[in-house]
């Protein structure tokens, strides 16, 4: 993932990736465009802010990926997504002072920096975007929640708006360009690899998350990602060692 973007670009692997999601979400869910447009004009603000605060997670995640690894991300990012979570702010301010709530960012940063095979400064900017890309996803679920309930739209269907501001930002970046990209079939196919498994179904399931469990506790289980994400190499690894090692 981090190769196609040193070699795409952050915007026009912003606009593949995240255009190919709107688009899935879009066309299964089309039939209920006109209560797309009515929930819109009922909650402008919600829809304003669901594109804005998703400009800037998505669109940072691949600026972030020029600068340090992607498990470096990974881990930056929901690991500082319940500390960042606006929701949490009750639980904060009861269990945690605030104290130990930078104390805890600082320490995933510093972990993560300490990690990162870059340069300081690579780092240093690819972890504080990781940071500042959490707390726009924290205050997303927060906003999409509130914005679902008044709304009364399904999670598909925050999903077929949720996208529309970056493809526009995304778009303008890339048609800004001197150069306009040419993508062989072989990226084409790679994009839409990447909307499926890294968008689509994940975000699919975290904005379902959101709707069954509330955005505290959404937030919480997020540092069970980069686990995962470590873990499933290594069970990787040691299935193809048995197969190799096993007599034929």
């Amino acid at each position: 993932m981090s190769g196609i973007v040193r070699h795409d670009g952050p915007a026009l692997a912003t606009l593949m990736t995240y255009g190919m999601t709107s688009a899935f979400f879009i066309a299964i869910g089309l039939r209920r465009a006109p209560n797309w447009i009515n929930s819109a004009g009922r909650d402008a603000r919600g829809l304003l802010l669901i594109n804005g605060l998703t400009i800037a997670n998505t669109f940072l995640v691949y600026v972030i990926l020029l600068n340090v690894s992607a498990f470096t991300y990974v881990l930056v990012f929901f690991g500082t997504l319940p500390l960042a979570s606006p929701c949490c702010e009750s639980v904060w301010e009861r269990r945690i002072p605030g104290g130990s709530r930078m104390l805890g960012c600082g320490g995933i940063g510093l972990a993560a920096c300490v990690s990162s095979q870059t340069s300081l400064s690579a780092s240093l900017t690819g972890v504080g975007l990781s940071i500042v890309s959490a707390i726009a996803g924290a205050s997303y679920l927060d906003v999409s929640k509130d914005f679902q309930v008044k709304t009364n739209l399904g999670t598909s269907d925050i999903l077929a708006l949720r996208f529309i501001g970056t493809i526009i930002f995304a778009g303008a970046l890339v048609f800004q360009e001197p150069a306009r990209p040419v993508l062989t079939l072989g990226a084409w196919l790679t994009y839409a690899f990447i909307a499926l498994v890294g968008s689509v179904i994940p975000l699919y399931l975290l904005q379902k998350s959101n709707e069954w469990i509330g955005p505290e506790r959404t937030a919480r289980l997020m540092p069970l990602i980069p686990l995962c994400a470590r873990f499933c190499p290594l069970s990787r690894r040691r299935s193809l060692l048995r197969w190799r090692i096993s007599p034929s």
